[in-house]
């Protein structure tokens, strides 16, 4: 039986130090299966596409955003350009490596940091929700300034920091206005959609994207496939005879946001080897939904997971006394994924959990499955008193 205590992933500065798998002891200066480092694999047909050229790479981002009916934005990145290049305008080629960065996300950071490239962030958006803490300490310092976020950002901040590039996040159409008006400033803009990605193995993938930027893609390759590797060894301990019942979420104003068959969470959840109540539902967008249709599915769920801003068991029946009727509630089988939350409100599992799929997906396989893993420590899971 493969215990977990013999599948662990040490990384150290961005680069995998050390698998331990099944008892055999493997190093990362030991070789890599590298044959598909020359294409992306899980995120070519949902999120992005990557020619290698003489010059530097070719990057298409296919979804940048929700809704966004497969518009593409492609970057042509160029180590060749001289480095006095002045007047960047859209259209230009993006020099390469890029030297200084603005992220408006926190999972850009998660990249940056398996990449050991966070010393290149002098911008981030939205200080209060980051988990990592050399970024913290910068932003003390002074080193990394806030942008400010939506209609907040401070375009001036912008132009102060003078960064070659700024990864940008956003949910739907308007951040194109965002975009445009950055552009005109003469700073390239780059839109990531890595969390619209529909598996843990396919956002994980984007560590290729940002590699891409700073001119290492073996290294962003080296780490994704050791990465995949580990993750596809936990695969194979899932057990196929016994998937318990599986719900998530929690209700808003009433309204439980569900989400469908292909999404990120029922994938992942599967992956894991549990059976996730709305599976059957077909729908790319989460559906609203009220407690009593939730219940009528749910109620003799076997586990809850991922349950919004619950603390506790006691939290969750004071919300709606209807929630304590779950059977998950009854016999205490709820586990929420804020474990690592900093005292601001910043939650690694949105951060780091991005380039460390493995981790996610070894908490959720020791609560389904804890014969699996006896003795596993959760790590972005805890379950709820």
């Amino acid at each position: 039986m493969l215990s977990f205590s013999n599948v662990r992933l040490l990384v150290h500065t961005g680069m995998v130090c050390s698998l331990l798998l099944s008892g055999c002891h493997r190093k990362i200066s030991d070789p890599v299966d590298t044959t598909r480092s020359q294409q992306i694999v899980h995120a070519a047909e949902t999120g992005f596409r990557e020619i290698i050229t003489e010059k530097g790479f070719d990057l298409t981002v296919t979804n940048p955003w929700q809704g966004s009916e497969k518009p593409q934005f492609t970057y042509i990145l160029d180590r060749n350009l001289p480095a006095e290049h002045q007047g960047w305008k859209p259209g230009d080629d993006i020099r390469i490596p890029v030297r200084r960065v603005i992220c408006t996300s926190t999972t850009h950071i998660a990249f940056l940091k398996a990449l050991g490239k966070t010393d290149h962030i002098v911008g981030i958006s939205g200080k209060t929700l980051i988990s990592d803490s050399t970024v913290l300490e910068n932003i003390i310092k002074g080193t990394i300034e806030d942008i400010g976020y939506d209609r907040q950002i401070d375009y001036e901040k912008i132009v102060a920091l003078q960064p070659d590039i700024i990864f940008m996040y956003g949910v739907d159409k308007q951040v194109s206005g965002v975009i445009e008006r950055i552009q005109r400033l003469g700073i390239p803009v780059v839109v990531v959609g890595d969390y619209l990605e529909p598996s843990l193995l396919a956002r994980a993938e984007w560590i290729r994207f940002f590699a891409a930027f700073f001119d290492e893609d073996e290294r962003g390759a080296h780490y994704f496939d050791s990465i995949s590797y580990v993750y596809n060894r936990l695969l194979s301990s899932v057990p196929q005879d016994h998937q318990p019942k599986v719900m998530a979420g929690l209700p808003w104003n009433e309204v439980w946001y569900v989400s469908g068959q292909g999404s990120l969470l029922s994938n992942t959840l599967r992956d894991a080897g549990g059976r996730y109540i709305f599976s059957s539902l077909k729908s790319s967008e989460a559906i609203p939904m009220d407690i009593e249709q939730v219940y009528k599915i749910g109620k003799n769920a076997d586990i809850w997971v991922n349950a919004g801003s619950a603390k506790s068991l006691e939290e969750i029946k004071a919300m709606d006394s209807r929630l304590g009727m779950f059977r998950p509630v009854k016999t205490g089988m709820v586990f929420n994924n804020d474990k690592r939350v900093t005292s601001r409100g910043g939650n690694d599992y949105w951060e780091s959990g991005v380039t460390s799929p493995d981790r996610i997906l070894s908490d959720l396989i020791a609560i389904f499955h804890p014969d699996i893993f006896p003795g596993h420590t959760l790590y972005y899971y805890r379950k709820l008193p």
